[in-house]
């Protein structure tokens, strides 16, 4: 009985809760429906092929025997400019290969060094894959011409696909 005397006196507090739980059981809903559904929607590949992903890179110096140490990357996917350190979101059609270029340049008072990888991959490695370039600068000028740095960069592509559309199943 005292619960619900204290319930019409404060109708307004009972409507604030009920809205509150009802709020409550929906987000947890729809956060349990995302976990079932984002294995799937991540591997789901739409008829088009073309999916968001996001996209970086980064580099390892794994030897450099006195070529230098002002160094430079030039990462492109697709023909798009990544900016080092940086997520880059794009469209990536996943049934065609992926075209990847690497340009590491080093840097000198009157002449730069450089070397370049270029090429395409195909991946099915959904949602996540990676993408591995070494790239080898040899010294063209100087006491220490032939010498050589060899630089890895790593691509990581990572598919990306908004909450509410795999709750929603829109995928």
């Amino acid at each position: 009985m005292q619960f619900r005397n204290f319930l019409a006196e404060h109708k307004v507090l009972a409507v604030i809760f009920a809205i509150f739980c009802l709020i409550v059981m929906f987000f947890g809903i729809s956060h349990l429906v995302y976990i079932s559904n984002k294995d799937d929607a991540l591997k789901h590949i739409p008829e088009s092929g073309v999916i968001d992903m996001k996209v970086s890179y980064d580099t390892e110096l794994v030897s450099n025997n006195s070529v230098g140490n002002e160094w430079s990357f030039e990462c492109k996917v697709n023909g798009k400019d990544l900016d080092k350190g940086e997520d880059c979101t794009m469209p990536i059609n996943i049934k065609q290969p992926i075209k990847i270029s690497s340009k590491v340049t080093e840097y000198d008072a009157s002449y730069s060094d450089i070397g370049t990888k270029s090429d395409s991959h195909s991946s099915n490695d959904l949602p996540n894959f990676d993408i591995t370039h070494r790239v080898t600068v040899t010294e063209k000028n100087g006491r220490y011409t032939g010498n050589q740095a060899v630089w890895k960069i790593r691509y990581h592509f990572e598919r990306q696909l908004p909450y509410w559309d795999i709750v929603l199943g829109n995928y």
